[in-house]
Order: structure tokens, then C-alpha cells, then sequence
């Protein structure tokens, strides 16, 4: 995702644009942009334990939710 900078074609990003990656990053990027919208907890426990599961679920989940559907070998620990 390419944000601030000129107004550009999405497709031909600016030099002065930064870009982000990164699912979980956007995530919380937006929801920054947005406090509004209610992305994320308002209580600062709250946001804590929602990026330990979001952690969770990007480290040991879905590695092994594409391992499973992939066929590996290694699949199902």
C-alpha cells in the first residue's frame, strides 16, 4: 500500500509515497487512521491480547492451516 505523496495512479506508486506491507501492519495502520471506526479495542489490555492472538494466528495458525492444505508432509504435528 503506497500512502501520502502526489496524486498518483495506483498502479505507479511516488517516490515521495510511502510504502507499507504486511497485513497485520495495515491493519493496525488503519485502525490508527481511524480510531472511529472501532478496528481495534479502545482499552490498552484489550488491544494487548487482540495482537497476541493476531500474533498467534500469523505465526502458528496459518502456517500450518497452508501446510495442511498444501499436502506436506509435515502437516499435522
Amino acid at each position: 500500500m503506497a500512502y501520502d505523496g502526489p496524486d498518483v495512479p495506483p498502479d505507479q506508486p511516488s517516490e515521495q509515497s510511502v510504502k507499507l506491507a504486511e497485513s497485520l501492519v495495515l491493519l493496525e495502520f488503519v485502525n490508527d487512521l481511524y480510531p472511529e471506526a472501532g478496528l481495534a479495542p479502545k482499552d490498552a489490555v484489550e488491544r494487548a491480547k487482540m495482537r497476541f492472538f493476531m500474533n498467534a494466528v500469523d505465526t502458528r495458525l496459518w502456517p500450518q492451516f497452508l501446510s495442511f492444505f498444501r499436502g506436506s508432509p509435515d502437516s499435522i504435528d
